[in-house]
């Protein structure tokens, strides 16, 4: 599970990287036709224009980092020419400047103002000519807008913005800006984003968790699925549930006794706990799990060394794996009895092309398949050997945990949700 959720994890992150980088001029709205885009070397985008107009972005301002932000150079501005710097809905009007349509907030060069649904501005901050360097951020935890002025950082300017309508969009009359969305920048982002990471964290340490027996459930459930003995008990001594909501143990200490013995590799103990717990004939019966677990004890025979092991290690494969093979089943990942015997062949089997077999890595996936197995044939413990309630799998024990469960459903989900998205912008590509 873990290797599923680093997974997601790393598709989640590519995505909220996606953000308007390397400003590119097919990511500038193609209807804003009265603007003249010029893509620079160094990542940032000239534009120009003679006429009263706004750009926008294709994309969003990236929410990974907790604070979206961008700059702008300030280029030349003819007489009566002013430039605006802001954020807006999407496909927002190309002959309207941000700030006085609804959805769009933008701070102006002319007047020092700042607008928001509305053509009549509010006093915020300077002026900004030729030559200044300002900047538009977003703080995703307070959905808050803020304007820097030549690396210098001027109050809050908008507070309760809908996150969905960060688009970064610009105005310009007879003038023009270098645009800059990727670092390094003038002004010091880094430093306003470590003070959000640490604003986040002592959110999250304030935040008290709903008194719900729920997650605390769930979470003993995955415990008590893997076999993790010592965890549960530490965490129903915080939690305190009472008895009746507790899920079902099904041999949690036992099971954890067997993962410990195997990992260790005392296997022979692992064997004489089994058969206490289980019943004198459960290996017998279940033929591939003796298998296992005899093809694991040749193994550390052979790894013990001394004078008599290649004997040694001969008559336990005569008695233990002569009349015994391993069949296939789900339940198990197939181990060669050639492969085990060959180990015998090498002076040092943890250089050896079976190396797969003697390391601490194959001993602890074993083991955690001989808990699952254990775990879903639990109930049919101390039963004869010929009895056919054996033969049936117990439907009350679930192999996976609700954890897990929802781990896989979320991945899924999310894949599924990144397919449609794929096939939307197959169907409907960008044009020139």
């Amino acid at each position: 599970m873990d290797s599923l959720i680093e997974q997601v994890d790393a598709t989640l992150e590519r995505e909220m990287l996606r953000k308007p980088t390397n400003y590119h001029h097919n990511e500038i709205n193609k209807k804003l036709f009265r603007a003249r885009v010029e893509p620079n070397a160094n990542q940032t985008v000239t534009i120009y224009t003679r006429k009263d107009c706004s750009v926008q972005t294709i994309y969003p301002l990236c929410e990974f980092s907790g604070v979206g932000y961008f700059e702008l150079t300030v280029g030349d501005i003819k007489n009566r020419g002013m430039v605006a710097i802001g954020l807006a809905r999407p496909n927002y009007p190309s002959k309207k400047q941000p700030g006085w349509e609804s959805h769009s907030w933008a701070y102006h060069s002319d007047d020092g103002k700042k607008f928001n649904d509305s053509g009549q501005g509010i006093p915020y901050g300077p002026t900004f000519t030729s030559g200044d360097v300002i900047g538009c951020g977003f703080i995703w935890r307070t959905k808050q807008i803020f304007f820097t002025k030549n690396a210098e950082k001027l109050a809050i300017a908008f507070s309760n913005v809908d996150p969905q309508f960060v688009f970064p969009t610009i105005g310009l009359d007879h003038s023009s800006v270098t645009c800059n969305f990727s670092p390094p920048f003038k002004f010091d982002l880094e430093q306003l984003e470590r003070e959000e990471k640490e604003n986040n964290t002592r959110e999250m340490l304030r935040t008290k968790l709903p008194v719900d027996d729920t997650i605390p459930q769930i979470i003993m459930e995955y415990l008590i699925q893997e076999g993790y003995y010592g965890t549960f008990n530490a965490l129903n001594r915080e939690t305190e549930l009472p008895e009746e909501k507790l899920p079902q143990l099904n041999g949690l200490q036992f099971r954890n006794q067997v993962i410990q013995y195997i990992i260790q590799g005392d296997i022979l103990t692992a064997k004489h706990v089994i058969d206490h717990e289980m019943g004198a004939e459960f290996l017998r019966f279940h033929s591939q799990l003796e298998y296992i677990l005899n093809c694991l004890q040749f193994i550390q025979i052979v790894l013990r060394g001394g004078q008599n092991m290649v004997t040694e290690s001969i008559e336990y494969a005569r008695e233990n794996l002569q009349d015994i093979h391993q069949l296939e089943s789900d339940d198990f990942d197939v181990i060669r009895l050639e492969e085990v015997i060959g180990i015998l062949a090498y002076n040092n089997p943890f250089e050896s092309p079976l190396r797969h077999l003697v390391c601490d890595e194959h001993r602890a996936n074993v083991a955690q398949q001989v808990n699952k197995f254990l775990l879903k044939n639990y109930r049919y413990r101390n039963e004869s050997r010929n009895s056919t309630k054996r033969r049936r799998v117990d439907c009350s024990i679930p192999l996976t945990s609700s954890l897990e469960r929802i781990c896989q459903q979320t991945a899924q989900t999310y894949s599924c949700l990144r397919l449609s998205d794929m096939k939307l912008e197959k169907e409907f590509p960008d044009s020139d």
